[in-house]
């Protein structure tokens, strides 16, 4: 159940029936003086509403909703929820309600309800107990102080609890939840010394239980025991009425494989948000009526063929956010219920004929943010009955002919944001539509599309079966090739609209570039007379473009190995070049000297 809170702090009493409170049980007037109690309303600062008044001092109440009488208030404590509590008591009114919290003050403490009010009209679990009666709902968020839960069992009829951000939250006896409780939400509340098991195997009636932000393993020690001496341990939680098990949002790695055992009437389990690897192969083995599975962002690399082999029902499988490639057989004769399948955002690099084998149940298959590249043909068969496939934001550069033969009953394909330059004859081929007058939305939008060829349309056979196609082209450039000639020819039909292939660009016109000129024609004015014979392109396919980066990644390998050898013999010293010691440039060691020598001459 999600609980939307409001931006204050706040208290929401909700008491059902403005007209039956105000018409026949007027002592719900807070300011009223009250006979019964120890405790004198006079000693409360009520604070005033438009129509009720609440004893609850130092705070800021008024009335939000004149339907259901929710108030909303400031500076809540237990002592305040304990006041509002007793004069609810002692009002008369036979409604259930519920009491929301934000930015509680202070702790809680056991048995704070009784043994501070100190009301003898109030016994712990009284059948005359009109609060244990009554009191339905109690939702808590953010109670920084608060230690222990308050002993909650008297009330016999409270249903659901929620308690998020209870950062210190610990406790010394495990028996404080009320025994009919059915909804049990723990959202960023530090649980770790919590016995999850000795708290919960006494709620025989849960049917709902969520934990989140909370846990970082399923290993938790006793409750109440000494934290530092116990060894985690875990044991199944034998929930066996559990329709709705949430532990999302946590740091888990693993699961226990009997987590599980016993939970006959589970529906749906949310496990995604954490930090799994694997499942058990046992992990759903008593779970036979699961109809939804949430993994999605985890860190799942594997799933086998018995995975689900034990969940006849299971609908809603997601798988969204993971390692994953597309797992053999993981949809089979045991899982032939399930409708949508989300595996985005995965490490699906190529679909082979047969991943789908058995799938004949899905009508929703995402498999956008993945890695695939190329379609090939019969990709999709065993998917008949498929309405809407997602593989938008892939890096697909080829659809082959036939890629989605087989797709009898689809009418979405989302071919966004892929690498496509060139639409290939056959591309329409294997849609037929198993009833006639249907329309298929076909949007490779976001591509970088510069020729569609004529057979891609596949005219003749959609005309015959009489499948309507709209081909969604925005945000494409064709060119004013040759290839495209036919298309000028094609929508020059008097009523486009009954065309078997509607080519939609997103404007009334559809234009193709001419590069030769450098402008932008009307492609119905496109002739074989003023068409360009060559589209300017590097590559086409995948292929060819790692082939080009490589020889490109070649050729510059080889110019800085010349370069590099070149400054080396450039730098090279020469042999006959004289080196003088350092002693040669000093001045303080050097002293000139001038030598003058006779030189005689003889005369011969």
């Amino acid at each position: 159940m999600e609980i939307q809170w409001g931006p204050n702090l706040l208290i929401l009493l909700c008491l059902l029936s403005i007209q039956l409170v105000l018409g026949q049980y007027p002592l719900l007037d807070f300011s009223r003086p009250q006979s019964n109690g120890t405790l004198s309303p006079s000693n409360w600062t009520t604070c005033p509403g438009s129509l009720q008044t609440l004893p609850v001092s130092n705070c800021s109440c008024y009335l939000i909703d004149e339907d259901d009488l929710f108030f909303q208030c400031e500076n809540v404590g237990w002592n305040h929820v304990q006041t509002i509590l007793y004069h609810f008591e002692q009002s008369g009114i036979l409604q259930e309600f519920f009491l929301y919290v934000r930015d509680f003050v202070g702790d809680m403490g056991k048995f704070a309800y009784t043994s501070a009010m100190n009301v003898t009209a109030i016994p712990g679990a009284s059948q005359n107990d009109t609060v244990g009666l009554y009191w339905s709902g109690l939702y808590i968020d953010g109670a920084p102080e608060v230690r222990t839960i308050a002993e909650l069992q008297w009330a016999q009829h409270l249903r659901e609890i929620v308690l998020r951000n209870f950062p210190s939250l610990s406790a010394a006896d495990s028996n404080v939840l009320p025994i009919n409780l059915q909804t049990l939400v723990l959202r960023e509340t530090a649980i770790r010394e919590v016995d999850i098991n000795s708290t919960l195997a006494r709620l025989s009636n849960l049917t709902h239980l969520e934990i989140s932000h909370s846990l970082s393993s399923l290993s938790i020690p006793s409750f109440g025991s000494d934290s530092s001496m116990a060894e985690p341990s875990f044991s199944p939680l034998h929930l066996a009425g559990i329709q709705t098990l949430i532990l999302r949002n946590n740091s888990l790695r693993d699961l226990p494989a009997d987590l599980l055992a016993g939970m006959s009437s589970l529906h749906s389990i949310d496990l995604s948000h954490n930090q799994l690897s694997t499942l058990p192969s046992s992990f759903f083995h008593d779970t036979f009526a699961l109809e939804e599975v949430y993994l999605q962002n985890n860190s799942l690399s594997q799933l086998t063929s018995d995975s689900f082999h034990t969940t006849p029902y299971l609908s809603i499988l997601d798988l969204s956010h993971n390692a994953l490639t597309i797992p053999s057989q993981l949809i089979n004769r045991h899982t032939r219920r399930v409708e949508i399948v989300n595996m985005r955002n995965n490490r699906i690099d190529e679909i082979n004929e047969g991943n789908f084998a058995g799938w004949n149940s899905v009508r929703i298959l995402n498999l956008a943010n993945n890695t695939i590249s190329s379609l090939r043909r019969g990709s999709f068969r065993g998917l008949h009955n498929l309405d809407m496939l997602d593989l938008s934001h892939n890096s697909i550069s080829e659809v082959a002919a036939g890629s989605f033969e087989g797709l009898s009953s689809v009418h979405y394909i989302d071919l966004r944001s892929n690498m496509m330059r060139v639409i290939y004859a056959g591309f329409l081929e294997g849609i037929r539509l198993e009833y006639s007058g249907l329309t298929v939305d076909l949007d490779v939008s976001d591509n970088k599309i510069r020729i569609i060829e004529e057979g891609a349309a596949n005219v003749s056979a959609l005309s015959e079966n009489g499948t309507h196609v709209v081909l969604h082209l925005n945000g494409n450039s064709l060119l004013c090739s040759c290839r495209n000639v036919w298309m000028g020819r094609y929508l020059s039909t008097a009523n486009t609209s009954m065309l078997p292939v509607e080519l939609d660009t997103g404007s009334t016109a559809m234009y193709c570039v001419d590069s030769r000129e450098m402008m932008v024609r009307d492609i119905t004015a496109l002739t074989e007379d003023n068409c360009s014979v060559e589209e300017p392109r590097l590559f086409t396919t995948a292929l060819e473009g790692i082939f080009l980066a490589g020889s490109i990644l070649f050729l510059l390998t080889i110019v800085v190995t010349l370069a590099v050898l070149c400054i080396s013999l450039h730098r090279r010293p020469s042999s006959s070049r004289t080196f003088y010691p350092a002693a040669y440039y000093n001045p303080d060691i050097y002293e000139p000297s001038i030598e003058i020598k006779s030189i005689s001459t003889t005369t011969l």
